[in-house]
């Protein structure tokens, strides 16, 4: 741990009254300068990790050097034990964000603005690795170098790769791209980009994933035979087409793939060629803009940013910077439970107004978000919080509510400590699925009708837990944890 006595104790003086939707981390992160970037509910260590550009925290009468990165056990936070970026010097409270945490094939990935030293004394630009062994963030197989133009390392699950994209620039020697996929151990050449007809050292990239069998890609790319700029691609095998119905050229901040639809958030609207206001789904054919999406403040203004997604129990969250869902009071976040959309209370405030919410995220299954806000409701909170579950208001229903099986409880019995378990499959269901902690799928499997019981081996997966689904025409119909031995 880095800790030191503490500075600025006024600060200390934060108010902890519970508030009616929000509870504070703590202290929180008492510093007007910066924000708070991404969050992580992490199974692996069963911490919630946080990504910011501050450089330190305050805890009890202690602070606690960061510089980026925390961690919250539940009751106090700390800092990790080696850091992903130098202490840079600095008297202020600030140091290079770190944007993104995320666990892919069971490693721990931090992306960012940030450059550190590798052992051999050359600096490395925007990814690390954790070493476990090590207990420190290490460059990735191959080093980053500072004057290239890859900075942003995304994953999107249920893909099974992560992609390194950016503007144009090279890692590992190969020809310059905007975008590397990368498989845990090794980069690749991205050879679909290579058809792109784009003009090099302009384009931007920002998340490649598949989608029902095919390969999209989000930034803001210009094509040099039409004159067209597009914020969202997709590759026929030949070449790369605009998205139907998605016309502008506008960001999108964030992308989640959940119950076999494709929901994205970003800078965009109805009114200038967006399938949605901020928030949309794609079903692979037709776009939904989700009862009228988000608005900020008036009618058909296209202020106002959507900037994080997050699934939990079955509904999606959208956090940002924003005042109504669906028409109704939803200052920042808000929830889409299938066919209306709830705010989840509070009014936020920063010496900057707005507030806004950069990252969601569950962990011990409560929600928390994370950003750019002092105050809730006038609680002090620090730009980070958990929710404490209540919905302040609904908006009338705006779409025909998904037609669902009540869940049957699922009671596997386990038939070999090594790995072996036998279920009884209830009444419509037609197929079983098995996810890891990170969400991966790990088996999947067609079941006769009439079968009653059914048989799961996991003996050759690793150690963990996994989530065991039975699905039916009617959708979900049954789910149970499995813990691997």
């Amino acid at each position: 741990m880095n800790r030191r006595p503490a500075l600025l104790l006024g600060m200390l003086l934060v108010s902890q009254v519970t508030a009616q939707f929000w509870v504070p981390l703590g202290t929180g992160f008492p510093e007007t300068i910066g924000s708070c970037r991404t969050l992580l509910g992490d199974t692996v260590w069963d911490r919630l990790l946080v990504g910011s550009s501050y450089k330190w925290l305050f805890d009890g009468s202690d602070t606690l050097v960061i510089v980026g990165i925390a961690q919250w056990d539940g009751s106090r936070w700390d800092t990790l034990p080696g850091r992903v970026q130098s202490d840079q010097g600095s008297t202020q409270n600030g140091c290079q964000p770190v944007n993104n945490l995320f666990r892919y094939r069971g490693e721990l990935y931090a992306n960012g603005s940030f450059r550190f030293l590798t052992e051999d004394g050359v600096l490395n630009d925007a990814i690390a690795k954790w070493d476990v062994a090590e207990q420190k963030w290490k460059q990735l197989e191959c080093l980053n170098p500072t004057n290239g133009g890859m900075y942003s390392m995304l994953h999107v699950p249920p893909n099974d790769t992560t992609y390194f994209t950016g503007h144009t620039g090279s890692v590992c020697g190969y020809p310059e791209s905007c975008v590397f996929s990368y498989d845990g151990t090794s980069f690749y050449p991205f050879t679909p980009f290579n058809v792109w007809q784009g003009i090099p050292n302009s384009d931007y990239v920002g998340f490649v994933f598949r989608f029902q069998g095919t390969l999209y890609m989000t930034g803001l790319l210009n094509n040099t035979v039409t004159g067209d700029f597009h914020g969202f691609l997709r590759y026929t095998g030949t070449e790369w087409e605009a998205v139907p119905g998605f016309t502008t050229p506008a960001p999108i901040k964030d992308v989640l793939i959940h119950d076999d639809k494709l929901y994205i958030c970003g800078y965009f609207f109805n009114n200038t060629g967006g399938p949605g206001n901020m928030v949309t789904m794609f079903d692979g054919e037709s776009w939904s803009d989700l009862g009228g999406g988000l608005r900020y403040a008036l009618p058909n203004s296209t202020s106002g940013i959507a900037l994080c997604l997050q699934e939990w129990n079955g509904s999606i969250y959208v956090g940002g910077q924003f005042h109504y869902a669906g028409g109704v009071i939803a200052e920042n976040v808000a929830r889409w439970n299938g066919f209306q959309w709830c705010g989840m209370g509070g009014a936020y405030a920063n010496e900057m107004p707005g507030g806004e919410v950069n990252a969601i995220a569950t962990w011990r299954d409560t929600l928390y978000v994370a950003g750019g806000f002092t105050t809730i409701d006038g609680d002090t909170l620090n730009n980070i919080a958990k929710w404490l579950g209540v919905v302040e208001n609904c908006s009338p229903a705006v779409s025909v509510p998904e037609q669902r099986v009540a869940s049957q409880p699922i009671i596997p019995v386990l038939l070999d400590p090594e790995g072996v378990w036998q279920f009884s499959v209830p009444d419509g269901v037609t197929e079983f699925t098995v996810h890891d902690a990170m969400g991966r799928l790990v088996l999947e499997q067609n079941l006769p009708p009439g079968t009653t019981r059914q048989t799961v081996d996991l003996r050759n997966s690793n150690s963990g837990v996994y989530m065991l689904r039975c699905v039916g025409s009617m959708g979900l119909q049954g789910c149970s944890k499995l813990q691997r031995p």
